[in-house]
């Protein structure tokens, strides 16, 4: 039997053990929300509320944190200078968000390495390393053109 949801799902990823999808919201009235579906119950879960638009998002190895881009400033990505982006932590034990981590504007790519030690967040013109054992973003890899995937392979 099909569930239904206020708005229109946007990005979205499933739990690594598939018990959990978690989407962002792309209700135009709440852009700043992400929703958690439980897929064994077929049942919407309390909204998450993340700064800014939400945008990718991505799971750490062990399922226990979800993480989640946003963009505070919603001007044009012509535009789009400095660290107006933030990656938000989220506890899917509780659904509870951490304190979210500045990174360049329009993150859109988010990446996980195998260990769960670095997320890897690509925006608009830079890949941010961010150390997940501290929370603190490193320095942004500047580039040219467009970033369409990052890939993260697993070391032999």
């Amino acid at each position: 039997q099909p569930s239904t949801v206020d708005g229109a799902a946007g990005d979205l990823a499933i739990t690594p053990d598939g018990q959990t999808i978690y989407f962002d919201d792309k209700n135009l009235k709440d852009l700043d929300r992400v929703i958690p579906f439980s897929t064994a119950a077929n049942t919407v879960g309390q909204l998450i509320k993340v700064n800014g638009m939400a945008g990718a998002i991505a799971f750490a190895p062990d399922g226990r944190t979800a993480y989640v881009s946003s963009e505070l400033n919603q001007t044009p990505e012509a535009t789009c200078t400095g660290q107006t982006g933030v990656v938000t932590p989220i506890s899917t034990a509780t659904n509870l968000p951490g304190h979210s981590i500045r990174v360049a504007c329009q993150p859109r790519i988010l990446v996980l390495t195998p260990d769960g030690k670095t997320v890897w967040v690509g925006s608009s013109k830079w890949v941010t390393p961010i150390s997940t054992a501290t929370g603190t973003a490193g320095t942004p890899i500047t580039f040219r053109g467009a970033l369409d995937a990052i890939v993260v392979g697993r070391t032999p």
